[in-house]
């Protein structure tokens, strides 16, 4: 009886896995080289903190502002591929477009005494990348 029932699932097992592109190890490099083209080169989005961005004598570093970080898209070497994926070598180094990165304005409030007041602050972003 349990040798029976360890078969039924073994070959359970098999079958499912048969069905499945993911466990025939000759469809492994193609599924690899499509998430290396999936990377490609382009920006990815990012957290930043703001107070990173905040210029040395700037009062807003004193007070409790809100938000304390920002999303924006920003050039990451782990999260891009430049080459030839199909055989999975590297052929370049994806890096920001010089020409393409803005100042993109962060929106920060904060209070003095009763009054909210609003500031902006500039966190550089990249719009493109390219491979060099």
């Amino acid at each position: 009886m349990a040798i029976s029932v360890i078969m039924s699932v073994t070959l359970a097992v098999a079958a499912a896995c048969l069905s499945s592109a993911s466990c025939l190890p000759i469809d492994r490099p193609l599924q690899q080289a499509h998430e290396l083209r999936k990377l490609g080169c382009e920006p990815k989005a990012t957290v930043e903190r703001i107070a990173d961005y905040l210029e040395c004598h700037d009062e807003l570093a004193d007070e409790l502002y809100f938000p304390e970080f920002v999303a924006v898209k920003r050039w990451l070497s782990s999260s891009t591929f430049c080459g030839n994926p199909r055989k999975g070598y590297r052929t370049g180094q994806c890096q920001p477009d010089p020409q393409s990165i803005v100042q993109r304005p962060a929106l920060v409030f904060y209070f003095k005494g009763r009054e909210k007041r609003f500031q902006e602050v500039l966190v550089p972003e990249h719009t493109a990348c390219m491979c060099t």
